[in-house]
């Protein structure tokens, strides 16, 4: 779980640093809005399942919240994108999303413990 999060947080990051390094190259934008998107769909699912182990006695809360988060993340996400592509541009705001993506791989989730993720299977 925690190595999957990490890989799709760095697929993101690196999907927006093509498209700021790059932005004349339109297979390299096709190529970055894909992997964008798919890593996307990839890392919300990651996010549910891991929703899901941490509250495991109430999966609608697992699922839920995630859901919950994401959206909030991208109403403000793209609220301050707007802001910083008008105070600087789309090339500076692409390449701080995706060092903050890339940033976000780091600290990442911690590994489930044998006996929790045991639990989840015996429920």
């Amino acid at each position: 779980m925690a190595f999957a999060y990490k890989w799709a947080c760095f697929v993101i990051g690196t999907a927006s640093l093509v498209i700021a390094l790059f932005p004349d190259e339109w297979p390299l934008a096709y190529l970055s809005a894909a992997l964008f998107g798919a890593s996307y769909i990839f890392i919300t699912g990651v996010l549910m399942v891991w929703g899901i182990r941490v509250f495991l006695t109430n999966a609608s809360l697992g699922i839920g919240t995630p859901f919950l988060l994401l959206a909030v993340g991208q109403v403000l996400g793209s609220s301050v994108a707007g802001v910083l592509i008008g105070a600087l541009s789309f090339t500076w705001t692409f390449a701080i999303y995706g060092l903050i993506g890339i940033i976000a791989m780091i600290p990442g989730p911690k590994k489930i413990k044998l006996t929790t993720f045991r639990l989840c299977i015996q429920s």
